[in-house]
């Protein structure tokens, strides 16, 4: 698939491999902000660096296999070749900072595994993958949302005043959340 010798392609895994480990070392022993020309970073605690690395791998594995199963019934395909194809586009989109690497991530796989099916098996994933769950979870976040605001709002109340603290007259001040007068807090 990539014409790189059995070597090659064994050596490239162990770089990619030396870069979650690296992560996981670093994690479990730089306590510190590490800091890299004006920027400071900060490493999470290693279970949490490790949740990360799991739920990042499960992600990317779902992915395939939904690209895959879109694949399998246009034509055949095997799933690591599949995987290889949309960890490598996902890359790309990374790369190319294009939002959701919408034109990156089809061009790519069109690339590693021709033909038409491959159009149409990544129209199928986006709407699976993308498109549903926003279906779903649009309607979501609007119900909890209300629902949060409703339970904030439990007695909603009329206040007065506004908002500055009567103690600072002498010098004026200004705070940013300042209610008007004779308004309520919840509507």
């Amino acid at each position: 698939m990539t014409g790189l010798t059995p070597a090659a392609v064994s050596g490239m895994a162990l770089a990619c491999l030396a870069f979650p480990v690296g992560y996981l070392v670093l994690a479990a022993t730089v306590r510190a902000p590490l800091k890299i020309r004006g920027w400071r970073f900060q490493f999470p605690e290693f279970r949490l660096a490790a949740g990360q690395l799991i739920v990042g791998t499960v992600n990317f594995s779902f992915v395939a296999a939904c690209l895959h199963q879109m694949l399998s019934a246009l034509g055949d395909a095997s799933y690591l070749k599949v995987a290889t194809a949309s960890i490598t586009a996902n890359i790309a989109a990374i790369i190319s900072h294009v939002p959701g690497g919408l034109g990156v991530l089809e061009a790519t796989i069109v690339h590693v595994l021709p033909g038409a099916e491959s159009i149409a098996a990544v129209i199928a994933y986006r709407v699976i993958y993308y498109f549903i769950p926003l279906a779903i979870g649009i309607p979501l976040l609007v119900g909890s949302e209300v629902m949060l605001k409703k339970r904030a709002c439990g007695g909603c109340r009329r206040i007065s005043g506004h908002g500055i603290d009567k103690g600072r007259q002498s010098r004026p001040s200004v705070k940013l959340n300042r209610v008007p007068p004779l308004t309520r807090i919840c509507p």
